[in-house]
């Protein structure tokens, strides 16, 4: 007689996992204070339906070990509509985090949302690039993050005295307008 696998990946549930979701995500997904609210957004309300849910299982008691989902999305595409899913909140639990076991998560996903879906597409983290890579998926290209003060008061306090940083915003703000205006004085598009 055969052993069984210690892992096994089942079709997740939005209503039947919640528990086991928000359980695996916990200390793992952000600001466990959010999660919840996140699960009631992106899972339960939905407009385009409720997403391709994979969970990770392990051993003989077949505890939730591990998640990843797939949230649909409605996309443009040569002119044409068509149902997309965005790769997220691919999470294991620690002890059971190696190759391996999320490598079994994220195809069992892709196998399953891509059944589902004209495009599969994510943003995944550092960590999580190689077993998306390993999976096949192409790099389609880097999206850089680009963000501007743009009212220094709440940004000087981090730095200096609340006291200080109450003076130094409105007049650091003026500044940079001013500077901002004379940069932009020769451009004619505005």
């Amino acid at each position: 007689m055969q052993a069984p696998a210690p892992y096994a990946v089942d079709a997740g549930s939005v209503a039947r996992d919640r528990e086991a979701l928000l359980g695996i995500w916990r200390g793992r997904l952000g600001v466990d204070a959010r999660m919840q609210s996140k699960f009631e957004w992106f899972y339960q309300e939905c407009p385009f339906g409720e997403p391709t849910v994979c969970v990770l299982r392990h051993g003989p008691d077949r505890q939730a070990v591990g998640a990843a989902s797939a949230g649909p999305r409605r996309l443009l595409a040569n002119g044409t509509g068509m149902l997309a899913g965005v790769l997220v909140d691919l999470a294991v639990t620690a002890e059971h985090r190696s190759l391996g076991p999320a490598l079994m998560l994220q195809t069992a996903l892709a196998e399953s949302a891509g059944r589902r879906f004209g495009l599969l597409y994510g943003f995944p983290n550092p960590k999580a690039a190689p077993v998306f890579k390993r999976i096949g998926y192409s790099r389609l290209g880097e999206i850089v993050r680009l963000a501007r003060v743009l009212r220094h008061r709440a940004y000087l306090a981090r730095r200096f005295p609340r006291a200080l940083a109450a003076l130094g915003g409105p007049v650091t703000d003026l500044a940079v307008r001013i500077r901002d205006a004379w940069r932009s004085r020769a451009d004619t598009r505005w």
